[in-house]
């Protein structure tokens, strides 16, 4: 089956992800998470171009929870993500946790879970934001990538409600155990 999405958010950052990502291409026992899935398709892709291996899995959480989304396409949300990673999840390829991120994140934190590569797109307030940036560094392995989306977004006129200032607050605060591979509307990190 095709994925079907409804929206596109992602697309525009395939170039720079695949160089960002390219060493991890194909390698065996990966583990990614993504915080934020919404339609999978980001998870999508990654499983389609860089984690092909069979070893390899990805976790993904969102709370898969929008009204507006259901009323315009007359399906939940978390039903499209499922049909769009329907043969990966037959294949024991993801790992889902419909919740918030803070709990999902301490579960793992307490399961002992590391992971290669980490992508934060879930709530864009900046509280959470900074909790999932704090939590997802514990489950960074050492030389692993985490990415930051939404770098530059300033919808609202409140910082408190934009990514921005969690993600300038962790940068200040681990920038000895960080070292910045790019820095724009996505902010790429390695853990060192």
């Amino acid at each position: 089956m095709t994925p079907k999405f409804t929206s596109d958010w992602f697309s525009h950052h395939i170039s720079d992800w695949e160089m960002w990502l390219h060493n991890f291409k194909n390698l065996p026992h990966l583990d990614f998470l993504e915080i934020g899935s919404y339609e999978g398709r980001s998870a999508v892709w990654l499983l389609d171009n860089i984690i092909q291996n069979e070893t390899c899995k990805i976790t993904c959480i969102d709370q898969f929870v929008d009204d507006d989304y259901e009323k315009i396409n007359n399906k939940p949300l978390r039903k499209q993500f499922m049909e769009n990673l329907g043969p990966y999840i037959e294949k024991g390829k993801i790992t889902i946790f419909q919740n918030q991120s803070f709990d999902a994140l301490s579960e793992l934190i307490r399961s002992g879970k590391q992971y290669d590569f980490i992508y934060i797109d879930g709530c864009h307030i900046a509280k959470s934001v900074m909790e999932d940036a704090i939590l997802s560094f514990k489950l960074l392995k050492k030389n692993g990538i985490m990415i930051f989306d939404d770098n530059n977004w300033n919808v609202k006129k409140n910082i408190h409600e934009c990514p921005r200032l969690a993600i300038n607050s962790f940068m200040s605060v681990y920038s000895w155990y960080i070292k910045i591979i790019y820095c724009g509307d996505q902010l790429v990190v390695r853990k060192i």
